[in-house]
């Protein structure tokens, strides 16, 4: 798999809580921890390739946390006073993780995570009596009252998002992340299959071709296959600023045709159900104030230079 995320089980989050309060050897650590010293060994040397920590070869090995995102960000919470880290142990890391990005139901949680739909049903309901998570009707959002682990999400997100885009393409750029899915920018094409072209580098599939200098890539945790909907919805992600890639976006789908429901839903996962459903009223031919939207007259030329009338 192309998107590897970190898990934590007990014994690894004490020991990095360990080197955070400045134990910095494998002795040192299991005499704190009350594990062996094999079982420091082998934890250390899995966040090591991590980059959660950091090694240095002196007299003996000297083990410290590492400058990463997810490592900054996985401290801060461990020295939180009030964290509960049991809420971040295992698989409830990527439930917590998919809804970074917006509220979402139980089957969607499933598909992000690739959890069987029983499993997150449990592992929601261990997150909601820990106080990470609420509800909206039949969707689960992350606890309002929980400030620091929306702030420890999202530093972590980055840190592991960019690690994964760096692996990927050493010149990348990081344009949006969604928890456990992000697009970047690069002039190199990297090589898993795993990593889809999207945005308007995907567009000339259908017959709209866009000269850019460089080329749009989503990348997600569970592999997703994307349609017409998911890279229109993309192309506003890479630029929600944007009247011309907004503009590009409505292009697409007035030539290739869509599936509105699913556009809307995707679009509320990726928290920008807003901009799409404005797009879809310039399209549809409603009024519309949205502040980014191509107008009328810019439109229909982006039409007429495509053939679609």
């Amino acid at each position: 798999m192309t998107f590897h995320v970190p898990t934590f089980s007990e014994n690894r989050l004490n020991i990095f809580r360990a080197i955070c309060h400045g134990a910095s050897s494998t002795s040192i650590i299991a005499r704190s921890t009350g594990l062996s010293e094999m079982t420091v060994q082998r934890a250390v040397h899995q966040m090591r390739d991590l980059d959660l920590v950091l090694t240095h070869r002196e007299r003996t090995v000297r083990i410290e946390p590492a400058t990463s995102g997810q490592a900054v960000a996985l401290r801060q919470f461990i020295m939180a006073e009030k964290s509960s880290l049991d809420m971040i142990i295992g698989a409830k890391l990527l439930v917590l993780l998919s809804l970074l990005s917006a509220p979402k139901d139980l089957k969607r949680i499933s598909l992000e995570t690739r959890l069987k739909r029983e499993t997150v049903r449990v592992l929601t309901w261990k997150l909601r009596s820990l106080g990470a998570l609420s509800t909206e009707g039949d969707f689960m959002i992350l606890s309002p009252s929980y400030p620091a682990l929306s702030k420890f999400l999202t530093g972590f997100s980055a840190g592991v998002d960019d690690r994964a885009m760096k692996g990927l393409a050493k010149d990348g750029v990081m344009l949006w992340t969604g928890g456990l899915e992000f697009i970047f920018a690069s002039r190199t094409d990297p090589v898993p299959a795993s990593v889809r072209l999207t945005g308007p580098s995907a567009m000339a599939s259908y017959g709209i071709e866009l000269i850019a200098g460089q080329r749009y890539y989503h990348c997600s945790y569970w592999d997703e296959e994307l349609g017409v909907e998911e890279i229109a919805i993309h192309s506003i992600l890479i630029d929600p600023r944007s009247a011309r890639g907004i503009g590009h976006s409505i292009l697409l789908l007035k030539k290739a045709g869509y599936d509105r429901a699913r556009l809307l839903k995707t679009s509320a996962y990726a928290g920008i159900q807003d901009a799409v459903s404005a797009a879809l009223d310039r399209l549809e031919g409603r009024p519309s104030n949205h502040p980014f939207l191509p107008n009328e007259e810019e439109l229909n030329e982006l039409f007429r230079q495509y053939g679609v009338l």
